[in-house]
């Protein structure tokens, strides 16, 4: 396995929401289908026709990709956690840890840490040309 790229980082996430919609699709494609209460906010996004068979097949789909970027998403989340280790700032590691490997929001990772988010977002401008450095090598 390589070392992880920059756009790569930036990917898990994007990929953890992208995850998390779908997921939010699939609950909404199987309370169609079992005839389930759907909100009125729900009614206007989508078609009110869609058949029970319809949504269990889009759910269905819906489920196969989610697996894939759930595989891809561990993946990557492996290679932050190898890169975080290569890292010697005990911040910078925290970083990517907190980010990339946990999944935590920006705000949440910068209370838990005790830092502002101003400087955990110029440290990670550092780890992000340090990325950029190490593809150049």
């Amino acid at each position: 396995m390589s070392a992880i790229t920059r756009e790569e980082l930036l990917r898990i996430p994007r990929l953890r929401k992208h995850i998390k919609r779908k997921m939010q699709r699939i609950e909404l494609y199987e309370t169609r289908a079992t005839g389930g209460a759907i909100e009125y906010k729900e009614r206007v996004q989508s078609s009110v026709n869609d058949s029970a068979s319809d949504c269990l097949s889009m759910a269905v789909d819906l489920r196969a990709e989610v697996e894939r970027d759930i595989d891809e998403l561990a993946e990557l989340v492996y290679k932050a956690a190898l890169f975080a280790d290569t890292l010697n700032d005990p911040l910078e590691r925290d970083i990517v840890y907190a980010i990339y490997v946990r999944g935590l929001l920006w705000k949440e990772a910068a209370d838990r840490m005790n830092y502002s988010y101003q400087r955990l977002y110029q440290k990670h401008q550092d780890i992000l040309k340090r990325l950029e450095v190490v593809l150049l090598d």
